[in-house]
């Protein structure tokens, strides 16, 4: 909704909100409460219906440690956690393969979820506090991995658990994961 109230932006994979939307995708729009009149802005340069309602892989967010979220390129905002009381910073973001959600993750272990990102858990349930330093997102989507100071692994959702890994020099600082999620 722009400042003023007059202007509403939402996604819709309705096919009659415009004349000719017949591209059988979710579109974005935005509506003039003053007019009347609903537009189509997911269009292609050339002013023809896109194929997607966004992300085509040219856009990012950046987040700061107290949970503002800034998007740039066609990265949609999708929500923050600035208005939260986080108790620890933000220290890690994590997309989701689709390009139209992320989590956010703070030093203690507090997840939040945006877009088309599940909220699986968080990390703050255990004897001794961790000291989140990092997540990764599952290949598919469908869960999360966060990685404390010690090395030790938390996984939600489809994310593999591999358990404490002693062998890691510490403090570790960042996980990856492969394309199996393995």
């Amino acid at each position: 909704i722009s400042a003023d109230g007059r202007n509403v932006a939402f996604d819709s994979s309705a096919s009659n909100l415009v004349a000719g939307d017949t591209n059988l995708s979710t579109d974005v729009f935005v509506h003039d409460r003053l007019t009347g009149v609903t537009q189509q802005v997911s269009v292609d340069s050339a002013g023809g219906q896109a194929d997607r309602s966004c992300c085509t892989g040219d856009g990012y967010w950046i987040t700061t440690t107290h949970g503002a979220v800034y998007h740039y390129g066609d990265a949609r905002w999708l929500g923050s956690a600035r208005d939260e009381v986080l108790g620890k910073p933000i220290v890690a973001m994590a997309a989701t393969p689709t390009g139209r959600g992320y989590w956010l993750v703070t030093g203690g272990g507090r997840v939040f979820a945006f877009g088309d990102a599940d909220h699986l858990g968080n990390a703050t349930t255990l004897f001794t506090p961790p000291r989140i330093v990092d997540m990764v997102a599952s290949p598919s989507g469908a869960g999360y991995a966060l990685l404390d100071a010690s090395g030790s692994v938390f996984a939600f959702g489809d994310a593999f658990q591999p358990g404490i890994t002693r062998d890691v020099v510490r403090p570790a600082t960042a996980i990856g994961v492969t394309d199996s999620g393995r």
